[in-house]
């Protein structure tokens, strides 16, 4: 249950992350534009590493799954530690795997996560019609496996 001040000294801790976060955002994509020689290669780059870490959160709220701001933190930052990981590590002939081993890693680590935190998978809730009918049977609020 949250109480005025505390609630208000979460949104301002919340806040200041987002800001320390934007900017080290931002100097880390200055650099990498200085760094780079192609537009090109930046810009698949960014495919390769926003397309896994985005694909899982935004179908499952396509689908009504009620997204989860931790899951979807947990699958980024999983994601991204793989994407590094493999290219440090992974030898250059087996580059092409990256893609679909991100995409499964990201799509494991949102639903476990949201899962494990729900206890379930919690459906968003869509509101009474104007008529008064019920919501549709898929709207319920949790559903296990």
């Amino acid at each position: 249950m949250w109480y005025g001040n505390q609630k208000a000294r979460f949104l301002a801790k919340e806040y200041q992350w987002a800001q320390v976060a934007t900017l080290l955002i931002g100097i880390g994509a200055i650099v990498i534009g200085l760094r780079s020689n192609s537009m090109f290669a930046l810009f698949l780059i960014a495919l390769a590493l926003t397309g896994p870490v985005l694909m899982f959160p935004l179908l499952s709220g396509v689908m009504g799954l009620k997204t989860d701001r931790r899951a979807f933190y947990m699958s980024t930052i999983t994601t991204t530690l793989a994407w590094v990981a493999t290219e440090i590590w992974m030898p250059e002939q087996y580059a092409y795997w990256f893609f679909p081993l991100s995409i499964i890693i990201n799509g494991i680590t949102f639903f476990g996560t949201h899962y494990a935190l729900n206890k379930g998978f919690k459906l968003s809730e869509s509101p009474e019609n104007k008529n008064g009918n019920t919501p549709p049977v898929s709207t319920q609020k949790t559903f296990g496996l």
